[in-house]
C-alpha cells in the first residue's frame, strides 16, 4: 500500500506469525491486515498470473 491507498486488497506474506494455518508460514492477508488465509509459495510468474486473473475477474 502507498499513502494514497486506503484499503489493503491482498498481500502475500511468509512471516511465521500464523503458525496454526495450513502451509505456514505462507499466508495471504485479504481486505484487512487481520483477515488471513493459508497461502502457498508462489513463483514470481504465478503471482503475476494470479494478479492478472483477479484484475480480470475481481468478484471471484
Amino acid at each position: 500500500m502507498n499513502g494514497r491507498q486506503t484499503q489493503l486488497y491482498r498481500r502475500w506474506d511468509n512471516m511465521a506469525h500464523y503458525p496454526h494455518l495450513d502451509n505456514a508460514p505462507h499466508h495471504v492477508h485479504i481486505g484487512a491486515e487481520n483477515t488471513v488465509q493459508p497461502g502457498i509459495l508462489l513463483s514470481a510468474l504465478e503471482l503475476l498470473r494470479q494478479i492478472e486473473r483477479e484484475i480480470a475477474n475481481p468478484a471471484g
